[in-house]
């Protein structure tokens, strides 16, 4: 699939949001309508949504599948979501990719293997296999990995892979891998 223009779509700021709660440890989807009205009033263009900032890896299936349609409710046609279906078990990040495309997410992002495949063929089999569940744009999540440019440009031949988020520090080898 041609994601070209929603590479395009991509322009301008987009926010990592965090997932609020009650007083009752259930998520407050009032506060998540009112953050998501927010901060497009102010400019922001999309959303990572369920990832490191929103803790993602502490929400249930169901409760990351809640937050992601949410905040694609709340934007409406006036923001991207991307969600974060990273999860230890590959087989449970294609589950959380269908599901986040089931209920409107413009891409999905996925942070690599954290205990087991942690090899390149393991975060690469991981990558493609998430890649491979929907036709939406997908986005990989380095962090806490080193990007190597000659080793990483593989991941770019995986059908769908259209972009990468970066959290690290080593912002020449992320140069390297655009040259």
């Amino acid at each position: 699939m041609n994601h070209e223009n929603s590479v395009v779509e991509m322009g301008g700021p987009f926010s990592a949001l965090f997932t609020p709660f009650d007083d009752s440890n259930q998520i407050n989807l009032e506060m998540l309508d009112k953050l998501v009205a927010f901060q497009i009033e102010n400019g922001i263009q999309g959303f990572f949504v369920a990832g490191t900032t929103g803790e993602g890896f502490l929400l249930s299936s169901c409760e990351r599948t809640a937050v992601i349609k949410q905040v694609v409710e709340s934007c409406g046609t006036q923001g991207q979501v991307i969600a974060h279906v990273g999860h230890p078990s590959t087989e449970k990040s294609v589950e959380l990719a269908r599901q986040a495309a089931d209920v409107g997410a413009n891409w999905i992002a996925s942070m690599p293997p954290l205990f087991y495949g942690k090899t390149f063929n393991g975060t690469y089999r991981h990558y493609e296999a998430i890649a491979k569940a929907t036709d939406l744009p997908f986005m990989i999540y380095a962090m806490g990995t080193e990007i190597d440019g000659e080793r990483d440009q593989a991941f770019f031949e995986i059908p769908n892979v259209c972009g990468l988020k970066y959290t690290g520090a080593n912002f020449f080898s992320v140069q390297q891998l655009v040259r």
